[in-house]
Formats: C-alpha cells, sequence, structure tokens
C-alpha cells in the first residue's frame, strides 16, 4: 500500500505544476494581452497576494484545531471552478481587467487557506513513518514543488501555440489530481494514525484542547492568534527568521514578479517564451542545492545559510540592473534559484523544528504571512517604483536594501546562533 510520503509529494507535485501555470499566465495576460502598465501589473499581482494579509493567520488557527486539513478538498475543489471559469471567459473573448482582478482575488484567498494547511501536513506525514531528517523531509518537499512548478512553467511557454484557456484547463486537470492525492492522504493518515480529525479524542495535551475550541467564539480565536505571536515572539531565532523571511517577500519576491515580465517586454523585447525560459532558469537553479540537502540529510549551520543569501540575492540584484545580455540574464536568474533553493530549505526546516507542537499551526501561518503578505506590498511598491524612477533604479534600490539588510542581520546574530537546533 502507498504510504503517506508517496500521496503527500504526489499532490504537492501536481498542485506546483498548477501554481507554475499561474506564475507566468497571471502576468502575462496582464503586459500582453490587456497591454496594463507597470501600476496596473503590481495591482494584479498584489490582488493574488493581498488575501494573505487577511486570511493566512486565520488559515493556520484552523489548522491548529484540526479543521484545516478537513477542508482543504473542498477549496482545491473551488479554486479548480475558478481555473474553469477564467477558460471559458477567454475562449469567449470576454478577458478584461475586472476578470483578471476578479480570478486573482479568488485565487488568492483559496491559497490563504491551502498554503498552511498544506504546510501544516509535512509534520503529519513526517511523524506517520520513518523518516531521514527534517531537513531532508523539508527539501524533498520543496523539489517537488520546483520540479512542479518548472513543469508549468515550460507548458506555460506554449501559450501563443496551445492558447491561455487550454492552459487553464491544464491547471485545472493538476488542481484535480491534487485533489485526488490530498483525499487518499487524509484517508491514510486518519486509519494509520489518528493524526488528523481523530486528534481531540486520542491526545490528551494542549493540542486537544486547541482543537476543542472549534466552536469557540471570535474572541478565543483572536486570542489564539495573540498566542501564537507571543510564543513566536519569545524566540529570537524565530524572531529574526520572520523579519528575514518578510524582507524577502516584500524585496524579493514582490519586485520579482513585476519586474520580470517587464524586464523581459520593455528592455529585451522578447516574446512569453523567454520570460518562461527564465522563469525556468530559475526554477532549475532551486533543484541542485535541494538534492543536496536530500543526499546528505542535513546541512549545518541553517542559520547562516539563510542569511547569506541576502547577500548574493543583494549582488544579484545589481547585476541585473547594468542590463546584461539575454546569455547573463539567464545565468544570473539561475544562480538566484540556487540562492532561494537553499535559503528556502534552510528556512522552513528551522521553522519546523523550533515551533512549539501546541501552535505550529499558527507559527507556520504567520511565517507564511511574513513572506507571502509582504509580498503583495512590494509588488505595489514595484509597480509605482518603475512608474517613478525606472526599472533599472528599482533593481538598484532593490540590491541596496538586501546589502542593508544582510548587515543588520549580521549584527543581531540571533539566525547565526542556532544551527544545532534546526539540523
Amino acid at each position: 500500500m502507498l504510504s503517506p510520503h508517496f500521496f503527500y509529494l504526489f499532490s504537492l507535485s501536481v498542485l506546483s505544476v498548477a501554481l507554475g501555470i499561474q506564475i507566468i499566465l497571471l502576468p502575462w495576460l496582464a503586459v500582453d494581452q490587456l497591454s496594463l502598465s507597470s501600476i496596473w501589473v503590481g495591482w494584479m499581482q498584489a490582488a493574488v497576494l493581498i488575501p494573505n494579509l487577511l486570511l493566512l493567520l486565520l488559515g493556520g488557527v484552523s489548522a491548529d484545531r484540526g479543521n484545516g486539513t478537513r477542508l482543504l478538498v473542498p477549496l482545491l475543489l473551488m479554486s479548480m471552478c475558478v481555473h474553469g471559469v477564467l477558460a471559458y471567459l477567454l475562449f469567449s473573448g470576454w478577458l478584461s481587467i475586472a476578470v483578471l482582478m476578479a480570478y486573482a482575488v479568488i485565487l488568492g484567498m483559496c491559497n490563504a487557506f491551502i498554503q498552511p494547511w498544506r504546510e501544516y501536513l509535512l509534520k503529519q506525514v513526517d511523524d506517520s513513518a520513518e523518516n531521514s531528517g527534517l531537513q531532508s523531509l523539508v527539501a524533498k518537499s520543496s523539489l517537488c514543488v520546483y520540479l512542479g512548478q518548472a513543469v508549468g512553467v515550460s507548458l506555460s511557454s506554449f501559450m501563443t501555440d496551445i492558447g491561455a484557456h487550454n492552459l487553464l484547463l491544464i491547471q485545472l486537470v493538476a488542481v484535480l489530481l491534487a485533489v485526488i492525492g490530498f483525499r487518499c492522504l487524509l484517508q491514510r493518515l486518519v486509519s494509520l494514525e489518528g493524526q488528523l480529525e481523530d486528534d481531540a479524542e486520542r491526545t490528551p495535551h494542549s493540542q486537544v484542547q486547541v482543537n476543542h475550541a472549534g466552536s469557540a467564539s471570535t474572541h478565543a480565536m483572536f486570542a489564539e492568534l495573540r498566542s501564537g505571536w507571543s510564543d513566536l515572539w519569545a524566540l529570537p531565532a524565530l524572531r529574526s527568521l520572520i523579519c528575514l523571511v518578510a524582507f524577502n517577500g516584500f524585496f524579493h519576491i514582490g519586485v520579482f514578479i513585476v519586474a520580470l515580465p517587464l524586464l523581459v517586454q520593455q528592455v529585451y523585447g522578447q516574446p512569453v517564451m523567454y520570460f518562461s525560459g527564465l522563469q525556468l532558469a530559475f526554477l532549475l537553479g532551486t533543484i541542485p542545492p535541494t538534492i543536496l540537502v536530500i543526499v546528505k540529510g542535513t546541512l549545518d549551520a541553517p542559520g547562516r545559510r539563510v542569511i547569506f543569501g541576502l547577500l548574493y540575492g543583494g549582488i544579484i540584484l545589481f547585476a541585473l540592473s547594468a542590463k546584461p545580455t539575454l546569455t547573463g540574464l539567464f545565468v544570473l536568474l539561475f544562480f538566484w534559484g540556487v540562492v532561494v533553493g537553499v535559503s528556502s530549505t534552510m528556512g522552513r526546516a528551522i521553522l519546523q523544528a523550533l515551533a512549539p507542537e501546541a501552535c505550529r499551526g499558527r507559527i507556520i501561518s504567520i511565517y507564511q504571512l511574513a513572506l507571502f503578505g509582504c509580498a503583495p506590498l512590494g509588488a505595489l511598491f514595484a509597480g509605482y517604483a518603475i512608474h517613478w524612477w525606472g526599472l533599472i533604479e528599482l533593481l538598484k534600490f532593490s540590491g541596496i536594501a538586501s546589502l542593508i539588510m544582510f548587515a543588520g542581520m549580521m549584527a543581531t546574530r540571533a539566525l547565526w546562533e542556532v544551527p544545532e537546533q534546526a539540523s
């Protein structure tokens, strides 16, 4: 019989294929088919991510109560419907700013819950069978995400040939496969260990008390949110990690998702195939360090690796601002992917290792909020900054900010001092 590990990694992979398509499809529809300005591209990308600011913490609370995993499959079915509706509207020639914005917002609302629930399941899967270490499991899940996104991005490069509406149908099928996989996973976990819906009946500790609070008042829910913040803030390493990923969300993800499609179209004058190729180069860069973690089991000094990701990211942003050749652009995106592959895997490993079990879902959602909640703010900042200053100046400013943040993290040294705990 197939193990929970298989179902989790399979579901993560096919769900990431859908995400890879979305990474290319949404901004390119805005830039190419609707010919929107940088400000509108910023708002369009922010629309996918703004729901994270409002809903991610609620997703974390529901995960700790044991409700989130039960709602994962219905929410994925809802996202399938959203892809199907946009495919129909595209095929009918009814694409507009309002339609694309509504699609982005609804998809963002679904993702705001799916992300923490999916991440919460990782530790459940890890506890269900023998494993080779937390870093290794995190790396395997990261590898599935990167490979899945790479497949989705590769498929998106054929958008001109097969049509955007057909890409959306492929996205729909990928989510359907994820629904099947997660459904099998949840059934398997319940039958093997009772880690999900049966937790409240089997465990007499703090997790049970949280799960029994499923029908608690709104006041109790906000009390749980405050408790999660307090527990996180009491740990200097997690506090520094949250600040670092918030910065990455703003200056790296937020700037990246707005600047890259505009860089391809406005500076280099290239079609969607090149945009997809650059995204693919970035994703391919994330794979070697992830495989290294899987092979070695653990890497020492994970906190230091996360910190130095800021330095390397800042250098790459400066290099991008120099307007390299197309070949140089692909090389820079590949190496940026290497940096992200290391820092992301190490950051998630630190989070999973140091988060207290009783409020792990909430702390995971705070981590996701810091990363993806700051991204829409960064996207809006990027859109207006490009309009006011220009694309090249934005890249230079982001590079300077990365170096300043690196110096700040070196000064605090909270992450620097916790290598053993996360290994």
